[in-house]
């Protein structure tokens, strides 16, 4: 299997979720950050900014809602490419801005792989 140089950033509160994605985009050749709310998700965005090619992002965080922190991070840097994830019923957010995906939780790794080829 060719490995990716792409790294992708997951934001999500729970550590089970974060732990699960890292080792399905690792498994398939991504670098992966991690970080369990919202303000480490900017903090660590804003230290690997130049690195960071798209980030998979929890829509309900303890600190932030998905389309706020969406939002910071596109203040940041415009074209980041960016899934929200929701267990939430939130397909309205596609029409928010036709750059972002979307996936209801709970997805299958083909979804999640399909999700991110299609923006990278």
């Amino acid at each position: 299997m060719k490995r990716s140089k792409k790294t992708i950033l997951i934001v999500d509160d729970e550590e089970a979720v974060l732990r699960t994605i890292e080792r399905i985009l690792v498994f398939n050749g991504y670098n992966a950050f991690k970080a369990e709310n919202g303000k480490k998700a900017i903090r660590m965005y804003k230290k690997h900014i130049s690195e960071i090619d798209l980030i998979i992002l929890d829509y309900a965080l303890p600190d932030f809602d998905g389309l706020e922190l969406y939002d910071e991070f596109k203040i940041l840097n415009y074209n980041v490419k960016i899934i929200i994830a929701s267990g939430l019923d939130v397909e309205e957010l596609r029409l928010y801005d036709h750059t972002l995906e979307y996936l209801q939780k709970p997805f299958d790794v083909i979804t999640l792989l399909d999700a991110i080829k299609k923006l990278l």
